[in-house]
Formats: C-alpha cells, sequence, structure tokens
C-alpha cells in the first residue's frame, strides 16, 4: 500500500526533486513506517524509477495520469464480460500509450497457478 501510494504521488514532482521528496514522503505519520522500513522502501522505489528501462513511466509530464477509472466490456470464447477497475498508471510516450499496472506482493508468483484471482 505504501508502495503504491509513493507511486501515485511522487510523480506530481518534477523528477529532478524526486530523491529529494522520497524520504519525506515516507516518513509521513500516516505510514507509521521505522526508518529500517524507510530505507528499504527508498531503495526499492529508487531503484525502480531510475532505471532506464522504465523511468519515462515515473517522469512528470502532462501525457502521464494516476489512477484512471476503467469501465467497458470484454468478449471472449463467445461471451460478453463487464469489466471495471483503475490503471495504476496510463503515460503516453512517444506513439504509444503504456497501461501500468504496480505490483507489490511478496514474493511474487513463480507460476500463473500462484497468481491470485483478482490479479
Amino acid at each position: 500500500v505504501v508502495i503504491h501510494k509513493i507511486l501515485q504521488y511522487l510523480v506530481t514532482y518534477p523528477s529532478d526533486q524526486h530523491r529529494a521528496a522520497l524520504p519525506l514522503m515516507l516518513a509521513r505519520p500516516e505510514f507509521d513506517l521505522p526508518d529500517p522500513d524507510q530505507n528499504r522502501l527508498r531503495d526499492e522505489i529508487e531503484r525502480l524509477i531510475t532505471q532506464p528501462a522504465t523511468r519515462f513511466l515515473f517522469s512528470h509530464h502532462d501525457s502521464a495520469t494516476a489512477e484512471v477509472a476503467i469501465a467497458g466490456t470484454v468478449r471472449f470464447a463467445g461471451q460478453d464480460f463487464a469489466l471495471t477497475g483503475k490503471i495504476d498508471r496510463l503515460v503516453r510516450h512517444d506513439d504509444t500509450w503504456w497501461i501500468v499496472d504496480y505490483k507489490t506482493n511478496r514474493p511474487p508468483a513463480q507460476a500463473v497457478e500462484q497468481v491470485p484471482d483478482a490479479y
């Protein structure tokens, strides 16, 4: 929950302020995190937002938004299914739309059979 919230709001800051904002955000009383947990999460989030392959997803720009509600109908195997949910981050980068869904479960599933039904 903490990582999800941080990623949601960190992008409201310009990218060059992320490193300074991150410790302040993790220290918020609502998270009630001891210092070692704050440090561990800070390192984990910094690795994610600075990776060359994913850095653009967490940049502050006009063609990105967080917590986008979606609803619709999906046809699968001849049947219609209602679909509702939220996209954690929607980013237009060059000519491509990126739909990002954060998964911070510990530990990650090793096989598709281990993925919770909700996902």
